[in-house]
């Protein structure tokens, strides 16, 4: 296996679709070459990324907004070229904050 390409496609998986695929490609890579340098910056922001959003669905899926809106806003400050991951985080602060509304009025 060529690690050189395997980064190349995690890298473009990481900005472009998903950061879950992403982060299993990442492991991948260090699991065939647990010293590959160029992967371990990359692999810690997408795994901060991956928590900060699973931890924001869970808080969301029990109505605890605040706890999931700054989740979210977390996730969000990781890395801003994520464009795709990014979108998907604004539309669940957008989903939080409609929640928030509704339950003031």
């Amino acid at each position: 296996m060529n690690v050189d390409a395997i980064f190349a496609r995690a890298l473009c998986i990481y900005y472009q679709q998903d950061i879950d695929t992403a982060f299993n490609e990442f492991q991948r890579i260090l699991k065939l070459d647990p010293d590959y340098k160029k992967v371990v910056p990359l692999y810690k922001k997408c795994r901060l990324i991956k928590i900060k959003k699973e931890e924001g669905n869970a808080a969301f899926q029990k109505k605890n907004y605040e706890a999931a809106l700054k989740l979210y806003t977390e996730a969000l400050e990781v890395d801003s070229k994520v464009v795709n991951t990014n979108a998907k985080l604004h539309v669940n602060r957008a989903i939080v904050l409609s929640k928030v509304n509704y339950q003031v009025v």
